[in-house]
């Protein structure tokens, strides 16, 4: 089975791409300009339904990081700098224009008494208009597999989406938008806009993670998530404030414990990241985070749930492993520990993917895929400055997809490569400038 950690961030990166392209007017030199610039200036208003100052409101700049460490299973975000709304509601925030992010940044406006509100932000100097409506309440419950409450489980705000057309706005901030339930697993967030819609994720200690955004992209749902349609404002998701009836059930997990080993001679591996349940996401069910393998190369992972897993180590954006490994498939069971797991890690071989523009150019920041023939087997990569990936796997025979980054036209190209123990071998792709982004300034067009 196929990890599915590098694509669960590009649901939102692909979503940001689309909304570049339908919120861009700029020529592409005078954009181009902008994304050379050392930082970016940030101004605007604070306003509310009739075009009033809101003084005092909390302005946040968040940035997301995507695809540049470990796969985890959400994204990371921090906060780059806090102003509060002066008396005429405006605000401006100047920082650093970091020409290698690609996730995007948010510009989040709240005060109590009112809907938050925030603004996409396009890593150019813009001005904008955040309105704070009146707020709605979002409210539901969490409960186990017998229709039972669960107290102090963790809700959040998966997704959110608003507007339509040029004004349309997606928000996505992992432990931002957090509540907790109560005694009778209530939960209730307060000032959400009345026209959002949103997904919602729901988690606690010793039971499964529940992820109505993941169920959706991956599940097999009639009603699963169009990207294309979603980018244009044309989709509603599942939750909006005032609705009655929601209900998030969280089952028990089921849990792994092993060991990882040097193939040849069996001493044990400290230091590496291990991963279980990668394809539960088709069942709405975020995985674990990765665990990281003790001093007698020992791990144990829960939140799985039960049925025929995958244990495997976690993929690395960036860089090539130490290690590579063949997965394990084990039988789970419900709110059990499946023992005796062992890992056998090798060296493998190194696929190297070089890629460039049609000038020669290398091109940074690009996405791949590696998928082993033998088996429903994937490995993810990401090239640096250089335009160069390397990703380690085990011996056998794979299929290199074309790459894929903003700016660039999609191909389904793909090149084989058989690889032995040991081996290297490259493989080089030139990609297209995409029509749309040359000519609308898309971050990422040369």
């Amino acid at each position: 089975m196929c990890q599915r950690y590098p694509v669960f961030p590009l649901i939102v990166t692909m979503l940001f791409m689309l909304s570049d392209v339908v919120k861009a007017s700029q020529p592409a030199d005078q954009a181009g300009a902008h994304d050379r610039a050392s930082q970016i200036t940030i101004t605007g208003r604070v306003i509310d339904l009739n075009d009033k100052p809101v003084e005092g409101a909390k302005v946040t700049l968040y940035q997301l990081a995507y695809m540049y460490a470990e796969t985890l299973s959400l994204p990371t975000i921090k906060i780059i700098q806090e102003k509060n709304a002066g008396p005429d509601g405006g605000f401006s925030i100047t920082v650093p224009q970091h020409g290698d992010s690609y996730g995007p940044n948010y510009i989040v406006a709240r005060k109590e008494g009112f809907a938050l509100g925030w603004a996409m932000q396009m890593r150019t100097d813009r001005a904008y208009d955040i309105v704070l409506g009146e707020p709605r309440g979002l409210a539901g419950d969490v409960v186990d597999e017998k229709g039972q409450p669960i107290s102090d489980a963790e809700v959040g705000i998966a997704f959110i989406v608003m507007g339509g057309g040029e004004d349309w706005r997606i928000l996505e901030l992992p432990s931002f938008l957090n509540t907790k339930t109560d005694k009778n697993g209530h939960f209730l967030f307060v000032d959400m806009p009345a026209e959002a819609t949103c997904e919602l994720r729901a988690r606690k200690a010793g039971r499964v993670t529940v992820d109505t955004l993941t169920q959706r992209t991956f599940g097999d749902s009639s009603s699963g998530l169009n990207i294309a349609e979603t980018a244009n404002g044309e989709i509603r998701l599942q939750f909006s404030p005032d609705q009655a009836g929601i209900k998030l059930t969280l089952p028990p997990e089921a849990r792994v414990e092993g060991m990882a080993v040097e193939k040849t001679s069996g001493r044990p591996i400290a230091g590496v990241k291990i991963i279980a349940g990668a394809d539960q996401m088709e069942d709405g069910f975020l995985p674990p985070d990765p665990v990281t393998t003790a001093e007698d190369g020992t791990f144990r992972i829960g939140g799985l749930v039960a049925g025929r897993r995958t244990v495997q180590l976690a993929m690395t954006i960036g860089q090539a492993p130490e290690w590579t490994a063949e997965p394990v498939e084990v039988d789970l069971k419900t709110d059990e520990m499946n023992s005796g797991i062992r890992l056998e890690l090798t060296k493998g071989g190194v696929i190297e993917v070089l890629v460039k523009d049609t000038s020669g150019k290398p091109v940074a920041g690009a996405g791949l895929n590696v998928r082993r023939v033998q088996r429903d087997q994937c490995y993810s990569g990401r090239t640096d400055k250089n335009g160069l990936a390397r990703i380690r796997v085990p011996s056998g025979e794979y299929r290199v997809s074309e790459p894929i980054q903003i700016g660039y036209a999609l191909q389904r190209r793909e090149q084989q490569v058989t690889l032995e123990e040991g081996e290297t071998k490259r493989v080089e792709f030139i990609l297209n400038a995409a029509p749309w982004g040359r000519a609308r300034g898309v971050p990422g067009t040369p």
